[in-house]
């Protein structure tokens, strides 16, 4: 990706390139139905925006981790938007109840990802191939 005039930055020391512009997620699920969500999305990616900050809190409206879920289906939908896309998210908020959830417990972050891959219908990270992170790229 070329600057376009200071449209994008690289995220702290990561190496990671974003656009300066980001997409918030907190509306959808309570004020943004999908299917809105899914267009907004599109277009923000059409226009060079890549970098969408999201949280496991998100679509409280519908219920926790709405959001998502559909971030993760607009991904299906086609396979390239994973590779074009930068994923924000929140760590350390206190979402479910039980001494282990909330925080930057290891168990959580393992819990966490227990949770996304069953509501994917996987038991394993086997050939998930989800959605790059700016924390795990950032971790590598």
């Amino acid at each position: 990706m070329s600057d376009h005039n200071g449209f994008y930055t690289v995220l702290g020391r990561s190496g990671v390139t974003v656009s300066r512009l980001c997409v918030g997620t907190v509306n959808i699920g309570g004020r943004v139905e999908e299917p809105e969500a899914r267009r907004l999305l599109d277009c923000a990616l059409a226009h060079g925006i890549n970098f969408i900050d999201t949280a496991d809190s998100y679509g409280w409206r519908v219920y926790k981790g709405y959001t998502e879920e559909v971030l993760g289906r607009w991904w299906a939908g086609d396979r390239t938007r994973r590779d074009r896309t930068v994923l924000a998210t929140k760590v350390g908020t206190h979402v479910r109840d039980g001494p282990n959830e909330g925080g930057l417990s290891l168990l959580r972050g393992g819990a966490v990802g227990r949770a996304g891959r069953r509501r994917r219908g996987r038991t394993t990270n086997e050939g998930a191939g989800g959605p790059k992170t700016a924390r795990s790229r950032v971790l590598r």
